[in-house]
């Protein structure tokens, strides 16, 4: 069954806070490698890459607690329809920035599905 309205603002409240965190976080990160010159200008293209994807990887984790959290406050089974909306929203947000989800990003939506059907 796929969350109600409610549900999903909570899910989209609780992922608005962590992403409030994980972007100022990150370009700290980012920041501080460029500032003390750990990266030099020739690995800088490589450490901004890795940056992005662990910043990816941490949205996409947000998002996904965010979701389970929400399922569970609202009383939801962690069936398999619960689980492909969940993909599907991990993949609705990679949308809104690309026309299609980078591989990167498919592939950690894949990896968190399959770490979530062992943890059942």
């Amino acid at each position: 069954m796929p969350l109600d309205d409610l549900a999903r603002r909570y899910a989209d409240e609780l992922y608005d806070a962590e992403l409030e965190q994980i972007i100022p976080d990150q370009e700290r990160k980012r920041n501080e490698a460029i500032l003390h010159g750990t990266v030099s200008l020739s690995g800088h293209a490589a450490a901004d890459a890795k940056n992005r994807v662990e910043t990816i990887g941490r949205l996409a984790e947000a998002r996904a607690t965010a979701l389970l959290k929400a399922y569970e406050r609202a009383g939801i089974p962690l069936d398999d329809l619960a689980q492909q909306e969940i993909a599907d929203r991990l993949s609705s947000s990679a949308l809104r920035r690309s026309a299609t989800p980078s591989p990167v990003f498919q592939s950690l939506c894949s990896r968190f599905l399959a770490d979530l059907n062992q943890k059942q």
